[in-house]
């Protein structure tokens, strides 16, 4: 899986790890893994690939970004983190938190 991160605060995230959701195309829970997306520079966009094993592309049917497990940015509070995510797919599995 390949993630697009783009970072729009004026904060810098030394630390950012989601808890993500991968739901088969039946809507069953199929893999719940935590990826660290950090560290994230300010107003930096930056590409993060990772391994799903045992699931196929074709098998996602929709991908949920849970909740924030970890959160750290001079300036932003931890339990904001995830109301600054927008999550978006350009695939036909839908993204979203």
């Amino acid at each position: 899986m390949t993630l697009v991160e783009k970072n729009g605060t004026s904060a810098a995230f030394a630390t950012l790890k989601f808890d993500l959701v991968v739901f088969d195309a039946e809507g069953i829970v199929a893999k719940r893994v935590g990826v660290d997306a950090g560290p994230l520079k300010a107003g930096r966009t930056v590409v993060k690939t990772f391994d799903l094993k045992g699931i196929a592309c074709d098998g996602v049917g929709r991908l949920l970004i849970n909740d924030v497990l970890a959160c750290e940015a001079e300036g932003i509070a931890a339990d904001a983190c995830l109301d600054l995510v927008e999550p978006r797919s350009r695939v036909a599995a839908p993204f979203d938190k």
